[in-house]
């Protein structure tokens, strides 16, 4: 399927990478995946605009910090791209006590966990990776080398890059998912993600690497 197209997956996360008692209890990692992100960041831009016009001001969709009303209409539109997939993962902190944890050991397994997805579903396609900005270059290069034979396992080509996710229309819509599954393991809030459709809302639980 649109083997002559890159497929694009934006990925950011919900809660924080802090494993200590002090931290959130889970940790929620959701890609989402597109063919067309211009189509899916259209539509996201096309509220922004709606809400400008209404005198409204959202420069960019944050769910932990936009209001109620906000996102509601967030919800809304997301409800109504098909062109988009979701891979959403939870990481229950209390399965790793006593274990110290960093960020890229999180990215690497999660990274893992979406090249098996992945290759059960599609092969000798290219793959394009943005995650959020939340290693320093060193940390970054190991992770490319570090996923290179699970994305080749299954014929695929794959580029990753580590930006702003914040600053991207299709990395809001990752941040909306993931908040909302957040919001249903931390607190058992089931008000936000019974807004996203069933097949957005799926998730799955991550086990880190020994």
């Amino acid at each position: 399927m649109f083997q002559n197209k890159p497929l694009f997956i934006f990925v950011d996360e919900s809660g924080n990478f802090d494993f200590s008692p002090t931290g959130t209890e889970n940790l929620v990692l959701t890609a989402v995946m597109c063919f067309r992100p211009m189509k899916s960041a259209a539509t996201m831009l096309n509220l922004k605009y709606v809400r400008y016009s209404n005198g409204l001001n959202s420069p960019q969709f944050h769910a932990s910090h936009d209001r109620a009303a906000t996102r509601v209409d967030v919800f809304k539109v997301i409800a109504t791209i098909r062109s988009i997939k979701s891979f959403t993962a939870v990481i229950r902190k209390a399965d790793f006590i006593g274990r110290s944890i960093t960020p890229a050991e999180v990215y690497h397994s999660f990274g893992v966990e979406l090249a098996e997805h992945l290759g059960a579903i599609i092969r000798r396609q290219k793959i394009v990776i943005v995650f959020d900005k939340a290693l320093n270059s060193k940390e970054e290069d190991a992770l490319r080398s570090s996923l290179k034979s699970h994305f080749s396992a299954h014929d695929t080509d794959y580029l990753i890059y580590f930006h702003n996710v914040s600053k991207d229309a299709n990395a809001q819509i990752a941040d909306y998912i993931a908040w909302a599954n957040f919001g249903f393991y931390e607190r058992g809030n089931t008000h936000w993600i019974g807004k996203l459709p069933k097949r957005l809302a799926k998730s799955k639980k991550l086990m880190l690497e020994a």
